[in-house]
């Protein structure tokens, strides 16, 4: 929206005769674009500056960020400032909506903007481009060869005549009455209203809960808000009624016209539709994207090519080889210089300068140029982005860096564009080989509609006249900053400094009491709790001081399946084993997901593995995941998980034949080590050799010994930050360390991402690859010959031809996957083993047994079939995973209002509940451990290890809703374990090799 202003044009005569162009003040980006030139010369293509009140901000240009920055629209968003500033003017339009609300207004919207509509408009276009050209040369006619004319206004005349009538059908006549039409007085009204930034102005968009306070221009605003509301519903009842009067015919051909067919077609679902609100919210955004910004452009190409008159001969002569002076779309395109010189204009001046997103949850930005320090030495090939953090999408200046576009970046050469350079082929456009119209998911729907709009202009009134520069280029004044513009005035009153520590403290006051009036207030007050011996600590101190999930376990025989807690600072905390509630919280993954602190706190360990990632990004993960996992897969694993459990048995024997056939062993470090073999051959293909003695620690488990340490010693620190993320940049007395084998981590899975693709890519080229399994969305994918690891298998998948980019896993997605599959498929599975042998050695019968039926296989090598033979040791290993869970809990977090099913239950003095109300911010606790334990679901004997209890399985087991065995011990939903029948197969060899001889 950035414009020229105060453009004339002079001494206009007819063709052949010279429109001289005085530019006196143009307020652009150019300057400002080569201050971030030279930021990017000195630091490089990725850096950070600070900010209004020194908020720091990411700056990049770098093509590989860029596009993961926009192809990931459901990480990176429009800012809520932003977005709240733009609602002001355009509503909950296109502009404005986020996720499946853009989504669907997009694809209802995508027919009125596809190439055959614009060839229709392009009558329209050409109009009123002649239109113009009749004015400016009455005009000249009556001056006798010279006239003044404002160039800028008179091109903001005619796309707001064609974006009235192309958009919605409507008559502005701005080219013969200006400023006598209603509604576009009132939108000007709208765009006006805030150039002044005041200190409440500047106070509304920074700081968040002060929205409501009063700003110059508010009054303004929402009068010409009312008038654009009522005209708008106008418009929309008188399309509604065209429709309905001949539903066969094709209609106006006006935007809203097309969109109100299109989303009263019937084959779009009723669900899918847009609503009234949704529709009448399109009608000021197309007026704000299909005006300004064209007839910016369009000033700005003028202005251009009266510096170039060379450039613009050029351009006049291509355009006379047309006969018509109302070409057609198809005519227009052909003239090849005239594309080459809109693509240069919209090139070199944007008319949007930046863009800014900010980042809804963590996540690791890929680089294509490292970062490097001021010694010039690399010190990261991604940025890990934090929730909240604002980047900033300097288009202009990616548009005009050397980097891409050669040493005459800065120049005006459309010839460039017969040879274009190939640094510019990496710049994620969605046209152009440029960010003018961005790029992504959330691209300009209408840069067709600007693109022919423009070309009728320029073909129309270059064709008839010559244009030069009346004045001398160095008096044009060209002015902006880094920051937006309406910020540049923000502290004209030194008033600011004084008001703002009063206003921070009095929001800090504010989120208090109101933290204190949602407890005071919660819906869960009714419930039985637990009394609370201290207002900092709540229970936590009796909990952390209990043994595993003891506590909650005698809470649950005081006060049922369902009761609270006090967390820090008298948090309420709802903890439930009910099972209705339980399957309620597990299935519906996009009300209930991990709370952002716990996410935070584990990512520095794990990254954005599958584990932590959440909504369309996890979908996309475990869809490309979900053949490496699946049965087909594990078994041809089997031979990793036979080859370590007999390495882990001779092991064993060493040991025991060192003492005479007897020998005290510490069964958890050598399951560790031989788990650990496992999933780096299974996971991987990496070699760990962790149960050979005579192979020292290699990097890779150093690193992860050291990460895996630390995060078990986080501290207080560590909690306090699990229940108050807004403290989550308090260092904990392991982060640095955290830190230093997490980056080690990273490195050496780098190294085995590039191994394994250059691994698949060798067997595909040799015509190696079998066919596999089929992810269940019709994508098929199969294991390269000798390669049966986890991570090849991803590899293959996620380089599938027939996957669109924003589809795939880029490589730090990948990388932190390795570093998930060793964390979840290491420790848990050697714990589970371990809690195996611990309850068999205090079951002698059932160990015993269990041998007896061990001893039927007659090799070292059994098939998947025989195992699955094995009915005793099938119920002692679910026996064992009921009883040891590895992980006892799962805490989630509401992310809005939302009603929890209950299976009934009387509390006292509450009578009969069958629901519970919960509040967006909610914290609940699952206990997976306890409800696997619970002696209404098991009965009185839940706590024994009795492995014949699955030879028939309580009624109420049946109703546990997990993923396997009528337990939570992988969890349910659709954020179950992944991997947990790689878990049982490798946890079953590891127990028939150890039971078997010992």
């Amino acid at each position: 929206m950035s414009g020229l202003h105060h453009c004339q044009v002079l001494q206009a005569e007819v063709l052949f005769m010279e429109i001289q162009v005085n530019f006196e003040t143009i307020p652009s980006i150019q300057h400002n674009s080569q201050v971030q030139a030279g930021w990017i010369a000195t630091y490089g293509q990725t850096f950070k500056y600070r900010s209004l009140f020194g908020n720091t901000r990411l700056y990049t240009v770098d093509p590989k960020a860029l596009s993961h920055i926009l192809m990931n629209h459901n990480i990176y968003r429009t800012p809520e400032a932003t977005k709240n500033d733009l609602a002001q003017i355009v509503g909950p339009g296109l502009l404005v909506s986020e996720g499946d609300k853009h989504k669907q207004q997009r694809r209802v919207m995508n027919p009125a903007f596809g190439p055959g509509h614009i060839r229709e408009l392009t009558e329209i276009f050409m109009a009123k481009s002649m239109e113009l050209r009749d004015i400016w040369a009455s005009k000249i006619a009556t001056e006798a060869g010279q006239v003044e004319l404002d160039a800028l206004d008179w091109l903001n005349r005619t796309t707001l005549d064609i974006i009235g009538l192309a958009g919605f059908n409507y008559n502005f006549n701005a080219l013969t009455h200006p400023d006598e039409d209603e509604l576009s007085r009132a939108f000007a009204t709208t765009l006006m209203a805030p150039q002044s930034m005041s200190l409440a102005l500047m106070v509304k968009l920074t700081i968040p809960g002060f929205s409501w306070l009063p700003a110059e221009g508010d009054a303004e605003t929402r009068d010409a808000k009312k008038i654009m509301d009522n005209i708008a519903r106008k418009l929309l009842s008188d399309s509604k009624a065209a429709l309905n009067v001949d539903k066969t015919s094709t209609g106006s051909k006006d935007l809203l016209s097309l969109l109100v067919r299109a989303n009263m077609s019937t084959e779009i679902p009723e669900s899918q539709r847009m609503s009234d609100e949704d529709v009448l919210a399109q009608i000021p955004t197309f007026f704000l994207a299909g005006h300004e910004t064209t007839s910016s452009a369009t000033t700005w190409a003028l202005y251009a090519l009266s510096q170039a008159p060379e450039v613009q001969d050029k351009l006049r002569q291509e355009l006379s080889t047309l006969t018509s002076d109302s070409p057609t779309l198809e005519e227009l395109n052909s003239l090849t210089y005239l594309d080459c010189v809109v693509r240069e204009v919209l090139r070199l001046h944007a008319p949007i300068p930046a863009v800014g997103r900010v980042a809804v949850q963590d996540d690791i930005l890929p680089l294509s140029q490292p970062l490097k320090d001021r010694k010039g030495n690399v010190t990261a090939e991604s940025v890990l982005i934090r929730k909240g953090q604002v980047i900033r999408i300097p288009l202009i200046a990616v548009n005009q860096s050397k980097d891409f576009w050669g040493e005459d970046a800065l120049e005006f050469k459309p010839e460039r564009w017969d040879s274009l350079p190939e640094g510019a082929t990496r710049i994620p456009g969605v046209w152009g080989n440029m960010l003018t119209f961005i790029g992504g998911p959330r691209a300009c729907i209408g840069f067709r509609f600007t693109l022919a709009e423009m070309k009728a202009l320029l073909f129309t009134l270059v064709r008839s006249f010559e244009f030069a520069l009346a004045v001398s280029p160095d008096e044009i004044v060209q002015m902006t900053g880094i920051t937006d513009t309406m910020i540049n005035n923000t502290f004209h009153d030194s008033r600011a400094f004084l008001v703002l520590p009063a206003l921070v403290t009095s929001y800090g006051l504010y989120k208090l009491l109101r933290c204190v009036y949602d407890e005071w207030t919660s819906p869960l007050n009714a419930l039985p709790k637990p009394p609370c011996p201290s207002f900092v600590f709540g229970n936590m101190k009796e909990i952390m001081a209990a043994e595993a999930a003891q506590m909650q376990q005698s809470w649950i025989k005081q006060y049922g399946s369902t009761f609270t807690y006090k967390g820090f600072l008298g948090r309420t905390q709802l903890y439930t084993i009910d099972t209705k509630a339980v399957q309620h919280i597990l299935m519906n993954t996009n009300i209930y997901t991990k709370p952002e602190a716990v996410r935070h706190r584990l990512s520095m360990l794990l990254g954005n593995g599958l584990v932590l990632v959440e909504g369309d990004k996890h979908k996309e993960q475990r869809r490309l995941m979900n053949p490496a996992f699946s049965a087909a897969r594990i078994r041809d694993m089997t031979g990793i998980f036979i080859q370590k459990s007999i390495e882990l048995r001779t092991a064993l024997l060493l040991e025991c034949a060192k003492g005479g056939g007897q020998a005290d062993i510490e069964a958890l470090s050598w399951l560790s080590k031989a788990t650990l073999d496992i999933i780096g051959l299974a996971g991987f293909n990496y070699h760990f050799n962790a149960l050979d003695p005579n192979a020292g620690e290699n990097e890779l488990t150093k690193a992860f010994s050291a990460a895996l340490y630390s995060g078990k010693r986080g501290g207080f620190v560590s909690t306090i930050c699990m229940f108050f993320p807004s403290l989550g940049w308090l260092p904990g007395s392991a982060d640095g360390v955290m830190k230093h084998a997490r980056e080690s981590m990273r490195k050496i899975g780098r190294q085995l991402l590039d191994e394994s693709k250059a691994r698949v890519m060798e067997y595909a080229a040799a015509g190696r690859v079998k066919g596999g399994d089929c992810d269940g969305y019709g994508y098929g994918y199969g294991v390269q010959s000798g390669q049966r690891d986890l991570l090849s298998v991803l590899v293959q998948a996620n380089t599938d031809a027939r996957l669109g980019e924003g589809e795939k896993m880029n490589d730090a997605d990948v990388v932190d996957q390795i570093i998930t599959f060793l964390s979840a498929g290491h420790e848990t599975s050697s714990l589970a083993t371990t809690w195996a042998l611990f309850a068999l050695s205090h079951s002698p019968e059932v160990q015993s047994r269990l041998r007896e039926e061990l001893k039927r296989i007659d090799t070292d090598e059994p098939t998947m079939e025989e195992l699955n033979g094995l009915v005793y040791l099938d119920k002692v290993v679910r026996e064992v995973l009921r009883l040891y869970s590895p992980v006892i809990s799962t805490i989630r977090e509401a992310t809005c209002d939302d009603v929890i099913p209950l299976a009934k239950v009387d509390w006292k003095g509450c009578g009969e509940v069958n629901h519970l109300r919960v509040r967006k911010g909610q914290r609940i606790v699952v206990g997976l451990g306890t409800l696997n334990k619970s002696e209404e679901v098991w009965g009185v004997d839940a706590g024994e290890f009795r492995p014949d209890r699955w030879d028939d399985v309580p009624e109420a087991a049946i109703h546990v809703p997990g993923v396997w065995g009528n337990m939570t011990t992988f969890l349910g939903g659709p954020r179950s374990c992944i991997g947990y029948k790689f878990a049982l197969v490798e946890y079953v060899f590891i127990l028939i090799f150890t039971s078997l001889y010992y």
